[in-house]
């Protein structure tokens, strides 16, 4: 597995975009974000890519997991592939350490985020609490 942490989010936009559009409604927040960021038009307090947290794990086929942190909101992390990967969860943690960077949250779907708090909370010592269990939903179709 290969952790890539990003300073450009166009670079970040390019290396994620096509993965994150497989699962659109699940990852509306980090979409939303990266456009914004690879438009380069709203670049104010947390808006500014410059302060973000992007990074991605891939293994030798494609990108495995996505993460981005706009502090002073949580990290919102995407799981591609078929399923959990511990190598790769283990592999953002341990980057996420190199980085020295601070989680507060997780926003994501509630296995990833479940397990993502408890592979932080092995490497950091901190009890993870659930703030706020959410849904997605999602419209397929429209009657007419």
């Amino acid at each position: 597995m290969r952790f890539e942490a990003y300073t450009d989010v166009r670079r970040f936009y390019d290396a994620t975009y096509d993965v994150l559009m497989g699962a659109e409604a699940q990852n509306l927040i980090i979409l939303g974000n990266v456009v914004l960021g690879n438009a380069g038009t709203d670049t104010y307090g947390w808006r500014d890519p410059a302060g973000w947290f992007m990074a991605t794990v891939s293994d030798a086929a494609s990108v495995q997991l996505v993460a981005l942190m706009t502090p002073p909101y949580n990290i919102t992390l995407y799981e591609a592939g078929d399923g959990p990967d511990p190598e790769a969860l283990a592999c953002l943690v341990d980057g996420i350490a190199s980085a020295g960077v601070a989680i507060g949250g997780v926003t994501s779907e509630a296995s990833l985020a479940t397990r993502l708090a408890a592979a932080y909370v092995a490497a950091n010592g901190r009890a993870p609490v659930i703030k706020t269990r959410q849904r997605i939903y999602e419209l397929t179709a429209v009657d007419s």
